[in-house]
């Protein structure tokens, strides 16, 4: 349907405003039939006069175009990439000045990178800064900094955040990505593997830090930790892990004394742990600051955070000029009888929190009537939100129910809840034949794959759908020009998203060939 003002005022055209004058000249008894003449006074002036007036309207109409959404955006939708930066601009300025809305900056991607020692390796006690890691390329590499203080003992196994060197989305990096240490510290690699957000358990010299893997051995099974005391006089300390109701357990079986109590230290549990497959446990490290000679204390199961990638936090582009039409729009609802309505909730929920340049949230849904766990009940609001590639982080989604809040922005009668949307990982594994002919190696093959796969789970929506393994084949086979072939060996099902779930690709067990065509 046509905007407003293309309804009232539509584009004209020279020709259009010449036979409109033309026809008036008619009705006026003008004898145009014998306008034969280039030279004819009154053709010439009847065609410069319809190019200035249709010149005049088109400028107004463009500036009036400008003035409502619903142009702006048919604009928008309409644009070359040539045109679209100008008519950007456009939607920017009329944001702020119509809505006093600004445009969202770009952020910067927070990696969780895995970091591996050999044993002849001395102990690194690095700083923020001291590490820096990238993509392959010689050129045009893309650069992370560590952020974070660090400390690496040998055979260690840790998780270190690093941050990129530049803002934007293209620094979203998927799990098995090719990336190298671009600073030297002897002995050390690094890794992307899938991995979660860190819990720490214990206090001081008494803690350890813990990263989920993907636990593709238990069928994506979340992990949960525990440390107990079988008895009394307990000399040795050992490990052991079992998988139930979808959950793989790491029991920590500690030394003790007569009185059953816990003697193991945070460093010699650490020791155990690490003997533990990297896909249970991508990192298990010593908090910055201490030494682990502190005897741990007896732990209840806790669930570790589920391994749903390498991104601690997504790096964003700046805000698109939609995104922010729609933002502005949905305030309306903020000033008035409107508060609490799905756009006014929608509003808040994409909004800056507290100390953030940028929102974190990428998808929002404002679930009316729907309980956290799904049932429906009147007077409940469930706010499902997610990230550029997944859920928020702890810290971003307490952030964004903070914008709710203080002064509260629904009713005094609602119940609401901010609902990170539950990553569904899907596992991917495939055979993949390229062109010899292309010079690529398999690493570079990998690295087109997964990044074409981080573009899907970008791109794909939170919610009920299904997910058909042929739309993960087509986009493995486009990912680069060199795939000749691809075999998808998993999924072999279509995959079936909840309500408040969200795709997240893991590649695993890939398997690259180079062929003659």
């Amino acid at each position: 349907m046509a905007g407003y003002i293309d309804q009232v005022l539509p584009v004209q055209t020279q020709p259009a405003t010449y036979q409109e004058i033309r026809t008036e000249h008619q009705a006026n008894g003008v004898p145009v039939s014998s306008w034969r003449s280039l030279v004819n006074v009154g053709l010439s002036l009847t065609q410069y006069v319809s190019e200035a007036i249709t010149t005049a309207r088109n400028i107004v109409r463009t500036v009036l175009r400008g003035l409502f959404v619903d142009s702006l955006q048919e604009d928008l939708a309409a644009a070359t990439p040539e045109q679209y930066a100008q008519i950007a601009d456009a939607a920017v300025a009329f944001a702020k000045s119509q809505y006093q809305e600004n445009q969202q900056p770009a952020t910067a991607t927070l990696l969780r990178a895995e970091l591996t020692s050999v044993l002849s390796a001395p102990v690194y006690v690095l700083n923020p800064g001291d590490m820096i890691i990238g993509t392959p390329a010689t050129s045009n590499s893309l650069l992370y900094t560590l952020v974070e203080a660090l400390r690496i003992d040998p055979g260690g196994r840790v998780i270190g955040l690093f941050q990129a060197q530049s803002p934007g989305a293209s620094y979203n990096l998927a799990s098995g990505t090719t990336i190298e240490l671009k600073t030297t510290f002897v002995g050390v690699s690094t890794a992307l593997p899938a991995s979660g957000a860190r819990l720490t358990v214990g206090i001081g010299n008494s803690s350890l830090s813990l990263h989920a893997g993907s636990n593709l051995a238990n069928s994506n099974a979340q992990v949960a930790f525990r440390i107990v005391v079988d008895g009394p006089n307990v000399a040795v300390a050992t490990v052991t892990t079992a998988t139930s109701l979808g959950v793989t357990t790491i029991t920590v079986h500690s030394r003790s004394d007569a009185g059953s109590l816990p003697l193991s230290t945070a460093s010699e549990i650490r020791d155990l742990l690490i003997s533990l497959s990297a896909d249970l446990l991508t990192g298990v490290q010593l908090p910055a600051g201490t030494d682990g000679s502190g005897v741990m204390a007896l732990l209840s199961a806790v669930l570790l955070p589920l391994a749903d990638g390498p991104i601690a936090s997504a790096g964003q582009d700046i805000q698109a000029a939609t995104d922010l039409l729609n933002t502005a729009v949905a305030k309306w609802d903020t000033l008035t009888v409107g508060k609490g309505t799905d756009d006014a909730l929608y509003y808040w929920a994409t909004q800056p929190p507290t100390g953030f340049t940028s929102s974190p949230v990428a998808q929002c849904q404002v679930l009316n009537a729907l309980k956290y766990d799904g049932t429906i009940k009147g007077g409940w609001i469930t706010v499902l939100v997610s990230g550029e590639l997944g859920p928020l982080s702890l810290g971003e989604l307490a952030a964004v129910d903070g914008n709710f809040y203080n002064p509260r922005k629904f009713a005094n009668f609602a119940k609401l809840t901010t609902l990170n949307a539950t990553p569904k990982v899907i596992n991917v594994t495939a055979a993949v034949d390229y062109l010899k002919s292309s010079k690529l190696s398999n690493a570079d093959i990998n690295d087109a794959v997964v990044a074409a796969l981080l573009a899907l789970q970008r791109r794909l929506t939170m919610g009920t759908q299904t997910i058909d393994p042929s739309l993960i084949e087509a986009t493995i086979g486009t990912a680069n020009a060199a795939i000749w072939k691809v075999v998808l060996s998993a999924p072999l099902l279509p995959t079936v998203l909840a309500w408040n779930e969200r795709a997240v690709f893991n590649v695993t067990g890939m398997t690259y060939t180079a062929v003659l065509p």
